[in-house]
């Protein structure tokens, strides 16, 4: 449990520093410091274990300069508690517009130099002994999880492992129906952000922002103007709905194949299509909060017998046409790269060339893998094909769309997606 440090549990801070053993060869702030340097300090805390303070972590400001301060005690390193101490700090960072931090690292401590490099920060200079190195908040990508990652969790267990590890959640759209779920996702005192088909309705539909039935569009355009809402008061980067359909599949047949008993005209359904958006980007304007538009993904199996495709915005070329068509600031693409992988095996495009052309209007990523042929939301490896776009796609929102994680997991996707970034 994380706790901040103030003048009334200051015995906590004494506890750590009395048990910490050959830590403090490497963390020596208080040898030349009283406690009552705390009074400058912006954040200071203490993770306790069975009532025991086994890690410190502090932002110190002196003379404009953020400093930050960590430290694990002896017998409980290589645990992950300096990870979760430094998500903590971080996350403190930018929540509180602090747009720079930086520290001073023994050359010799190894194991807190790669956690530091893994974290974002960068070298600035070296002496004999020491490092000095920085975090820049305009460098960093901010990392959510889906609870795709941890759909077999109930959702409050869900939200506390996020309060824990400091990472922000995307509430997504396998979350099934409870009364509770807006609720839930209100009073979470965690960053999050919803997406798609979330808060799932008590009678389930599927969103189609381009249906031709006028109940289920503007079931559609209801649902993403309360996700919209909903982002605005938590403070999301934005709201993401999937692009519409040219026919209205049943709830059950979502990830399966789509009947395609039904004859659609692809420019009525696009027509319908950026009205609807149309609508919803007014909506975000005023709220100030952007819309996303994410990618479908076109299976070999949904395409018609003729070689039809029902699903709009499979294409970089579509994804495009819909932001010039609409020409509007709150607009932007939630690219799935999973959904992408498989569209370009289907309808023939260069992935890679094609994720080159969507640099410009992609605010979002999601994150996950598949054999390119059905979407299924594999663990991403050193041969993820998204890697080597990191450092263009750097300053976006990613998100981790890889189904039943636990949390080394997770923060070995992190890892994985920020590395690509520096290398």
């Amino acid at each position: 449990m994380l706790v901040q440090i103030h003048k009334n549990n200051l015995e906590l801070l004494s506890r750590f520093l009395e048990n910490a053993g050959s830590t403090l060869e490497h963390f020596r702030y208080f040898n030349s410091r009283s406690f009552d340097v705390l009074n400058q300090h912006l954040f200071t805390a203490i993770w306790l274990d069975d009532d025991q303070p086994v890690c410190y972590g502090h932002l110190d400001e002196e003379e404009g300069i953020v400093w930050l301060g960590i430290a694990v005690v002896e017998n409980q390193k290589r645990q992950g508690l300096g990870k979760k101490m430094m998500r903590h700090l971080l996350n403190f960072a930018r929540k509180n517009n602090i747009p720079k931090i930086r520290l001073s690292v023994d050359l010799d401590n190894e194991a807190a130099i790669q956690l530091y490099l893994d974290c974002g920060f960068i070298l600035l200079k070296k002496t004999k002994t020491i490092q000095f190195m920085e975090w820049n908040v305009k460098e960093q990508n901010i990392y959510y999880v889906s609870t795709m990652a941890l759909r077999k969790k109930a959702l409050e267990e869900s939200i506390t492992l996020a309060k824990e590890w400091a990472f922000p959640l995307e509430f997504s759209s396998g979350l099934p129906h409870r009364k509770e779920l807006i609720t839930l996702y209100e009073n979470s005192d965690i960053e999050r952000m919803p997406h798609n088909y979330f808060p799932a309705p008590a009678i389930p539909f599927v969103l189609n922002l381009a249906s031709d039935n006028e109940k289920i569009r503007t079931q559609s355009i209801q649902h993403c103007l309360q996700g919209l809402k909903l982002s605005k008061q938590a403070n999301s980067p934005f709201f993401a709905a999937h692009a519409g359909f040219c026919i209205d599949p049943n709830p059950e047949e979502l990830g399966k194949k789509l009947n395609h008993g039904q004859v659609y005209s692809r420019a009525k359904h696009w027509a319908i299509f950026l009205e609807s958006v149309n609508i919803i980007v007014e909506k975000a304007e005023e709220l100030a909060i952007d819309f996303l538009i994410e990618n479908n993904v076109v299976a070999q199996m949904n395409l018609g017998a003729d070689g039809s495709n029902p699903l709009f915005c499979g294409t970089p070329n579509e994804m495009i046409e819909l932001v010039q068509s609409i020409d509007h600031p709150r607009l932007h693409i939630l690219l799935d790269t999973a959904h992408l992988k498989v569209s370009s095996n289907t309808l023939n495009f260069n992935l890679k060339e094609g994720t080159e052309k969507l640099l410009s209007i992609v605010k979002g990523v999601h994150h996950s893998d598949n054999d390119g042929l059905l979407d299924s939301n594999e663990k991403l490896t050193k041969e993820y094909w998204f890697l080597p776009f990191m450092k263009q796609y750097k300053q976006r929102t990613h998100v981790i769309e890889v189904k039943d994680l636990n949390v080394k997991e997770i923060l070995h996707h992190f890892r994985l997606l920020e590395r690509a970034t520096k290398n």
